[in-house]
């Protein structure tokens, strides 16, 4: 099974993937990478409405 390693830049720096994830097709990888970008814009919506209270 191929490992993919999906790396996040975000505000300026890179979020390196270290560990790589066991998938078994690029449309998978596509996916979680897609599920990952997700997390980091909710993370960083959340951390702008904490920030404006």
């Amino acid at each position: 099974m191929p490992v993919y390693f999906i790396h996040v830049k975000h505000d300026g720096r890179l979020d390196a993937d270290l560990e790589g994830m066991s998938i078994d097709n690029v449309e998978q990888a596509m996916a979680s990478a897609a599920d990952i970008l997700r997390d980091v814009i909710a993370d960083e919506l959340g951390s702008t409405r904490d920030s404006c209270r």
